[in-house]
């Protein structure tokens, strides 16, 4: 099964997210998947408002993730 988040709106944002582009969904929609071997099809998603960057890294080899604030990044 697989399950679907709430949809947020922040103004003046923008998302980059870079995965394998296998796993782009049928509506265009970047995915990162996780397999039951704990595996996953890796990816970084970032958020970028004003100032602000923090962005989401998922290793492939180990489904390991990552996170990362940082701020004067324009």
């Amino acid at each position: 099964s697989s399950a679907v988040g709430d949809v947020v709106t922040v103004a003046d944002a923008s998302i980059k997210a870079v995965t394998a582009q296998e796993m782009d969904s049928e509506e265009d929609l970047p995915q990162i998947v996780y397999f039951p071997d704990g595996t996953a099809s890796g990816g970084r998603i970032t958020l970028t408002q004003g100032d602000f960057r923090y962005s989401v890294g998922v290793d492939w080899l180990t489904g390991g993730v990552e996170t990362h604030l940082e701020t004067g990044a324009r």
